[in-house]
């Protein structure tokens, strides 16, 4: 059962929707702990001085930032005064086509469950669905401003929070280089490849497989199962045309039944 991590209003003008916001992903990384080889004792980390190797307490240590004339410390209670004041509401500021949003604005997904009475909360995701748009809004939650995309999905309402202008690079940055232009028959087999491997999502694809190898060692381990790895050996790398490596991918692809 998933837990709400923030209550909040929805505010669209003077319309107020009581929600909660709950995570849409849970990161599970495999999380080592570093161990002393002798005695197998966890280790920690210390703060130290660069030139004396000398300890530093937390209570000494000050926060800097580089700026291109030098570093700039700055005290926390100036920190503090810079905090956005609490609010619990979500401030819906237009409307626009999902088109205007791409990928590299998307930071982390959340959904928008109903508080209190629905009817408000269901009419509004229905709305978004039936006019095919989504919200812009903003927020503050734990001290920190957000800013966010709203939408309908499956008649619930989700948030996925939104990068700073400063952070998106355009594409336009991206070096100019001069591409040769595929030939009438490279593109034929790209399509023919495209639409071999067209298929409907296999969620089995999604699992981190590492994550599950390095757990089922450890369990083998303390087990006292005897493990052995599998020697992967690297392939060569060849050089070959793109016409040569879309029908090489083509043939595996029929060998293999796909298409």
């Amino acid at each position: 059962m998933a837990r709400s991590i923030f209550n909040a209003t929805l505010r669209i003008d003077d319309t107020g929707i009581p929600v909660k916001l709950y995570s849409a992903v849970e990161p599970r990384p495999v999380s080592f702990r570093l161990l002393h080889e002798a005695d197998r004792v966890p280790i920690r980390q210390r703060m130290v001085h660069p030139e004396t190797g000398d300890e530093v307490p937390h209570e000494a240590t000050r926060k800097g930032l580089v700026l291109p004339g030098g570093m700039v410390v700055l005290r926390d209670e100036e920190l503090a005064e810079l905090e956005p004041e609490p609010t619990r509401d979500i401030e819906v500021l237009r409307f626009v086509e999902p088109s205007r949003l791409n990928h590299q604005w998307y930071v982390r997904p959340y959904y928008l469950g109903p508080a209190g009475e629905p009817e408000d909360y269901f009419a509004l995701a229905r709305a978004l669905a039936a006019e095919g748009k989504e919200g812009i809004v903003r927020w503050t939650m734990r001290k920190k401003n957000y800013r966010g995309a709203l939408r309908a999905h499956d008649d619930y309402l989700v948030l996925i929070s939104l990068r700073s202008a400063a952070e998106v690079v355009a594409i336009e940055a991206l070096p100019e280089l001069s591409w040769p232009t595929p030939s009438d028959a490279e593109l034929k087999m790209a399509r023919q490849l495209v639409e071999m491997l067209e298929s409907d999502l296999d969620w089995d694809q999604f699992h981190d497989r590492y994550a599950e190898q390095v757990v089922a060692l450890a369990e083998a381990k303390r087990e006292g199962r005897v493990t052995r790895l599998p020697i992967v050996k690297p392939r060569p790398v060849q050089e070959v045309s793109l016409a040569d490596a879309l029908a090489a991918s083509i043939a595996r692809l029929e060998e293999r039944g796909v298409g």
